[in-house]
């Protein structure tokens, strides 16, 4: 299978992206604990937030705005001033998948790219939470950050695709990017602020530039939304062959290396360790969940269910 898509070919075709969509109703989800109460558009969750619903929350007195027909007139007669009855909002539930486009996603050496893994994964999951009745909004994150709003049913995978399903080259961003890339300083914020709380959070990258100094962010998202991060690696990434003198690129600078020199494979194998486990760590401490899928991973469900029965 080649790694990079020809010039001008989308990531995914319609053939790929039609067994995504099907395969996506064999996977139950990652176990979530109940979220909490939740504010967001009308729909057919019951949030603890005032509003316009039909489960009763309580009566108080009357405050300007609210509806004349709420007025419970039995209760303003005990009260001697005007009570009104106060029910709990109906909300629509959302989901918000981050999809990390940087320029370091656009790296494969086997079967894709990590970012057409990632789209893969984003595909797959807006058409799992589609299935369940969920508006799904994306964050696409590039050269600069691109938001799409939350839509349900089949045009939010179709608004994905439109966005997200472009020809990326190893070295450089999806086609037509300029300029540096966006960061999580900016993504991470801008979740919060774009989506209910109470929303699903989908973070697909491979994380690079994500480390202690954005803690606060994500701790600060995670009280409000539940976020599960997915790690996007080559399998290169975790253990390197023998291929010879090599240039890499890490952390922004060139490195050239021998790969044919057992140490040399060992360093880069513990320096992935190392990685993966100060993600998780600083996962767990802002109470995100956190999982690696490989770019090679073919089948997604079965893939995602091991993933979760192997969380802590």
């Amino acid at each position: 299978m080649n790694t990079v898509p020809a010039p001008g070919a989308p990531l995914l075709s319609a053939d790929q992206i039609h067994q995504l969509v099907a395969a996506a109703g064999r996977w139950p989800g990652f176990p979530q604990p109940t979220p909490p109460g939740r504010r967001g558009r009308v729909g057919e969750h019951s949030a603890r937030a005032p509003g316009s619903g039909l489960d009763y929350a309580e009566t108080r007195r009357y405050q300007p705005g609210d509806p004349p027909r709420h007025i419970n007139w039995r209760a303003s007669a005990r009260q001697q001033h005007t009570q009104v009855r106060v029910f709990h909002q109906d909300i629509s539930p959302q989901t918000g998948i981050l999809l990390d486009r940087r320029a370091g996603m656009c790296f494969g050496t086997r079967a894709r790219l990590k970012l057409t893994q990632a789209l893969r994964l984003a595909v797959f999951l807006a058409a799992h939470e589609t299935a369940r009745g969920h508006e799904v909004a994306v964050l696409d994150m590039g050269a600069q950050l691109h938001w799409l709003p939350p839509r349900a049913g089949s045009s939010a995978v179709r608004q994905l695709l439109g966005r997200a399903n472009q020809t990326c080259m190893p070295g450089g961003g999806p086609a037509g990017g300029q300029g540096a890339d966006s960061t999580f300083d900016q993504a991470l914020p801008l979740l919060q602020h774009r989506l209910p709380h109470g929303s699903h959070i989908y973070l697909l990258s491979d994380f690079g530039g994500l480390d202690d100094g954005q803690r606060s962010a994500l701790q600060r998202l995670a009280r409000a939304c539940r976020v599960q991060a997915v790690q996007l690696f080559d399998p290169a990434e975790q253990a390197l062959p023998a291929l010879g003198p090599l240039s890499l690129a890490w952390d922004g600078a060139q490195h050239d290396i021998d790969s044919d020199d057992p140490a040399v494979r060992a360093a880069i194998a513990q320096r992935f360790a190392q990685r993966q486990q100060a993600l998780a760590g600083l996962c767990a401490a802002a109470g995100v969940g956190f999982a690696a899928l490989a770019s090679t991973a073919d089948d997604l469900p079965r893939a995602l269910t091991e993933m979760a029965g192997g969380r802590a």
